[in-house]
């Protein structure tokens, strides 16, 4: 057994624990720093059929808070927000079981200003 062995072996184990073939898609995914302070509407898409569930449920985290139940359904779907994405928020996707299948945080990217220009406040 050569030393990448053990590393290979794993890599592949981690990766039959956690590597499901889910996915979870976010439009937008990036939201520019100057979004309203009430948010955006982001569409979540996510598909888990090839995880081997028929049901799922996402879950949402703010920064500095907790998970909080969002929706459930079929193990494939969609579904907007209300007007309320905003940066480091989380969509988290779990099988019936509650196994985590995928994560996707909303981030944000600064805003272009002519320069000399002031920032929009975000109040």
């Amino acid at each position: 057994m050569t030393r990448r062995a053990p590393a290979i072996a794993l890599a592949a184990s981690l990766c039959l624990a956690g590597c499901a073939e889910a996915r979870l898609e976010l439009d937008p995914a990036v939201l520019p720093d100057c979004t309203p302070a009430r948010g955006a509407v982001i569409h979540v898409a996510w598909d888990a059929r090839d995880a081997g569930t028929d049901r799922v449920r996402l879950e949402v985290t703010r920064p500095g808070g907790g998970s909080r139940p969002w929706t459930q359904g079929p193990a494939a779907g969609s579904k907007d927000t209300g007007p309320w994405g905003s940066d480091g928020l989380t969509f988290v996707l779990l099988s019936a079981e509650g196994d985590e299948l995928a994560r996707r945080t909303v981030e944000t990217f600064p805003c272009k200003t002519p320069q000399g220009a002031k920032a929009p406040s975000r109040r």
